[in-house]
């Protein structure tokens, strides 16, 4: 069974608006001086809604498309841009892996959610993983950091942020 089937057809409406919402409200934001980096965020989050929309509009009866997966890979490949950009100009923090952590995750998803009982070996804890399982611990990333997020944000992206984090809730609720 492919793992798309367990998430109900229109909660990808949803995951559209949140993404979508959050790359204006972003782009929004810093208006006034925008930069490469902060479009690539924007654009991060447009790609990802892309990808929510080509799944609410497609049948994945067959698996997921090559759109879905491209458009996947590169809105959090974006993200990752960004946040690199991050580190290099404030320095690591924890959080920052965090999320790093989180989008490769999500790249991960977005390349081998086909195949739900396929397993990773990670060498250093010689225990296999299933893709559910990888997939949970993502979700489970992205909710705490997106939540985070809400809660030391104050401006007009702390909405879209929290819609962001219920789209990672959702998935956790219909993985789990």
């Amino acid at each position: 069974m492919n793992t798309l089937d367990i998430i109900h057809h229109y909660l990808f409406i949803y995951n559209v608006i949140s993404h979508l919402s959050l790359a204006i409200a972003f782009q929004y934001l810093h208006r006034q001086k925008i930069n490469l980096f902060d479009a690539i965020y924007s654009l991060g989050h447009f790609w990802i809604s892309m990808a929510q929309f080509t799944l609410f509009t497609s049948s994945f009866k067959a698996g997921i498309s090559p759109f879905v997966s491209a458009f996947g890979v590169l809105g959090h490949s974006s993200l990752i841009t960004y946040c690199l950009k991050q580190i290099s100009t404030s320095g690591p923090s924890f959080w920052d892996a965090w999320f790093l952590l989180g989008q490769c995750g999500m790249i991960y998803f977005y390349l081998y959610n086909q195949a739900e009982n396929d397993t990773m070996q990670i060498p250093i804890m010689m225990e296999q993983f299933t893709n559910r399982r990888v997939f949970l611990i993502t979700f489970y990333l992205l909710f705490i950091y997106y939540l985070r997020k809400v809660l030391t944000t104050h401006n007009i992206t702390t909405i879209p942020l929290l819609l962001v984090t219920g789209v990672y809730f959702s998935f956790i609720y219909n993985y789990s």
